[in-house]
């Protein structure tokens, strides 16, 4: 390895026999190289003591490389659980009849550990016993013996679908001493419900001042009943408005969020978390009409997204006055479902928070082999894994999106997405199966732990989810697939010993994890569903190199290699995101391998030059557009037999999407198509059509010029102008002289069989 990695969690931790005083423990080594991390508990009558562990790596002379100063030692103070509790009974005059519970934390206030005393077996109500004491002298810090309710809420264990629709009865973490007309917030975690009441807000945070637009606005709304209760009733159509704003997604994020922060703890991670703003309902202007969007009237159009930012890094969120110190976890409500409602989606996007905390990984870089997406991919596999684990469902996402042939983000469509978004109990291989977008790589990580963990024994796969962590905790911000597979057999081999771990690391080795390079083979890469290209923005220039690289034949006597694809048009809604821009395609190839690029600080001192030798690059044209994508076509001609590498390479600002990647060899490039004029008969139907017009502002074409019985294309078209009927060709003509709102449908009709004329007769290329 290049560097200590440091290892923040504990493995296979086993609590101790009790005892009466203090101790501190190991809980586990770790060997690689030629480090060793340890880490260090303080335990208290057998139970952990939170907050009071110490790291250190050391090298084989024994010498700390690094570590970290636990909080101050708890003391140790001889005092048996029997005494703690009859200090409580003689304190408030009572009797303990409930087996109390112990928690242990520390108190900033006296710099003493103190113990926390909750009896057990209560759910929804329990008298009020909870007491904080010092260890040492046993003066009470804290006590309320008072009646509790314990905050409740109903949810979806799962998604409504999953669910049948009916909701469960659950404790929420945090809410203890809830009453009527309190919000959802426990102090580490507080819900907030987007709010369309007509505010405007400035995009000076994300470099758009001045502008101004209508966007929902985050406060809390879910309030508890006369009882500390959360209980609403279920609203989900995208149809409806009042969707937009329902109780329960707030309920939803909050219970599944804290409880997915409970599963961390209980694998060995404590504390986290900072503090965490959970927005619901996120819904977006319609900046397709630009005006509207402007107008504390405009409509806000559903957002089938979530997402999630960590503290200090993400500022648009100051767009809508949320502080950008804090955590944020945002859940949009979908066209098709609200995006709080599945509680795989709200796992998924808390462990984004985990995983910055953790292993800090980059989204993405620039190195030899080109734009790397691999420490973005692994971000992502971790959400999947960890929303599928800790929801015992193979399925991401399945709630909130569906089969549907097209998916839109307001009024355009950007992506065929399937249901569900994604799934871990299928195979994926390095390098068949990589895509070079995040969501799509991430399947080579989420799927390898996930077939690893179902063959092993249940007893074994908490501990192999910690081993998980363990491995998370140890990446640096760049590393892949490689280093992950690497760290995590190190973390199984310390938790489960050689076996396991020599079997783990055959697993991931098996699917191509090591040496998992970013070059496709062309057998491989037509079954890609769509690719990501970034933009360079001025930095990386004059082009950005590609995600992937594809392996391409070329056979004997046919010279000529066509590239098509299909891309997506920029959409305004992410420029002000990072996303927008204008993409520009061009193609690159190279002989016998795949290209290797280099970057040289550029000369204006803005970014870098790139350059790959013995490349060229080639044109790739736009010839159309279809179901609102752009299509693409190149010709490379002149080829010599052999294997080369092909890439799309962005020569624009604004980051791409490509998909439907194919590739073909030709003798020659073929003739351009030609444009035929309609026939004789052809425009004879139009005009029979026209003629069955029964509007009195439409004048019918019983004065269409005459046409001989032989005409051509010519003399249709000299007639046809002769009227001043139709202007233009193709898919594009107009009436003229006449407002679009005041054309009758036969006017529509006979244009719309012209227009079918037009396409049948130029094979589909309008």
């Amino acid at each position: 390895m290049n560097a200590p990695r440091t290892l923040f969690l504990v493995l296979c931790v086993s609590l101790l026999a009790s005892t009466a005083s203090a101790q501190e423990t190991p809980t586990g080594d770790l060997h690689f190289g030629d480090l060793t991390v340890s880490r260090h508990r303080s335990v208290f009558h057998g139970e952990p003591v939170f907050g009071s562990d110490a790291i250190s790596v050391r090298s084989p002379r024994h010498r700390a490389s690094r570590a970290v100063v636990p909080t101050p030692p708890l003391r140790a103070c001889e005092v048996p659980v029997e005494t703690l509790v009859r200090r409580v009974e003689e304190a408030f005059g009572t009797t303990l009849t409930l087996e109390p519970g112990l928690t242990y934390g520390y108190s900033a206030q006296t710099g003493h550990r103190v113990v926390r005393l909750v009896p057990r077996g209560l759910e929804a109500l329990r008298l009020g016993v909870s007491f904080e004491l010092d260890l040492c002298d046993l003066s009470v810090l804290d006590a309320q013996p008072l009646l509790q309710t314990v905050g409740e809420g109903e949810v979806f264990l799962h998604d409504p679908d999953l669910d049948n629709g009916q909701l469960t009865r659950v404790a929420l973490p945090g809410m203890d001493t809830a009453s009527a007309g309190d919000f959802l917030s426990n102090g580490a975690f507080t819900t907030l419900n987007c709010i369309d009441d007509g505010q405007l807000y400035d995009l000076e945070p994300v470099g758009l001042a001045g502008l101004s637009v209508h966007m929902c606005s985050p406060q809390p709304k879910a309030e508890a009943n006369a009882s500390g209760d959360f209980l609403f009733t279920p609203l989900d159509d995208p149809t409806n408005p009042a969707s937009g704003e329902d109780e329960l997604a707030e309920v939803m994020a909050f219970y599944h969020v804290t409880r997915a922060v409970q599963q961390f703890e209980s694998l060995g991670f404590p504390g986290l978390i900072g503090p965490t703003n959970i927005v619901v309902n996120l819904r977006v202007p319609d900046v397709w009409q630009l005006l509207e969007a402007m107008s504390p009237n405009g409509d806000l159009l559903p957002f089938p997204n979530a997402f999630a930012c960590g503290a200090g890094n993400c500022d648009f969120i100051a767009a809508f006055g949320l502080p950008v110190q804090n955590n944020t976890l945002l859940f949009g409500q979908g066209n098709i479902g609200d995006f709080a409602y599945d509680a795989t989606i709200v796992t998924h996007e808390l462990t984004h928070l985990i995983v910055g905390r953790l292993a800090g990984l980059a989204s993405e870089f620039y190195d030899e082999q080109g734009f790397n997406p691999q420490p973005g991919s692994l971000n992502e596999g971790y959400a999947d894994y960890f929303g599928a684990v800790f929801n015992e469902q193979v399925e991401i996402g399945a709630y909130v999106f569906d089969l549907s042939p097209s998916f839109k983000l307001g009024r355009n469509t950007i992506r065929v997405l399937p249901k569900p978004l994604r799934r871990l109990d299928l195979p994926a291989r390095c390098p068949q199966d990589l895509r070079g977008e995040v969501h799509d790589d991430s399947l080579l990580w989420s799927r390898t732990l996930w077939a690893f963990r179902d063959g092993l024994d249940a007893s074994q796969r908490t501990d192999f989810d910690t081993a998980v962590l363990a491995g998370m905790a140890m990446l640096m911000s760049r590393d892949g697939f490689e280093d992950a597979a690497r760290v995590t057999t190190d973390a199984v081999r310390a938790a489960f010993g050689d076996a396991t771990a020599d079997a783990f690391e055959a697993h991931t080795r098996a699917n191509g994890l090591w040496g998992c390079e970013r070059v496709v083979d062309q057998a491989h890469i037509e079954s890609v569903s769509d690719s990501f290209t970034a933009g360079g923005g001025g930095w990386i220039k004059p082009w950005t190199p590609p995600a992937l690289q594809v392996m391409v034949d070329v056979p004997e006597n046919l010279p000529v290699l066509q590239l098509d694809f299909v891309a997506a048009p920029p959409m305004f809604p992410f420029q002000f995101l990072g996303y927008g821009g204008q993409s520009s395609y061009r193609g690159l190839l190279r002989a016998d391998g795949p290209a290797t690029f280099i970057y040289v600080p550029s000369a204006d001192g803005v970014g870098y030059d790139v350059s790959a030798e013995g490349t060229s690059l080639f044109d790739i044209e736009r010839v159309g557009s279809a179901d609102g994508l752009e299509v693409y076509r190149a010709y490379v001609e002149g080829l010599q037999p052999g294997r080369y590498a092909v890439a799309v390479v962005n020569s624009g600002d604004g980051d791409g999407r490509i998909a439907n990647l194919k590739f073909s060899n030709l003798a020659s490039v073929p003739e351009p198509e030609v444009e035929l004029e309609p026939t004789y008969e052809e425009a004879v139907e139009v005009a029979e059509l026209v003629e069955l017009a029964e509007f009195e502002d439409v004048e019918p074409l019983s004065d269409v010029a005459e046409v001989p019985a032989e005409a051509d294309a010519e003399e249709v078209n000299a007639a046809l102008d002769a009227n001043e009927t139709v202007s233009g060709s193709g898919c594009a003509c107009q009436l003229q002289g006449q407002p679009r709102e005041e054309r009758g449908w036969p006017w529509v009709a006979a244009l719309s069989v012209l227009g079918v004329v037009f396409m049948r007769r130029r094979r589909g290329r309008c």
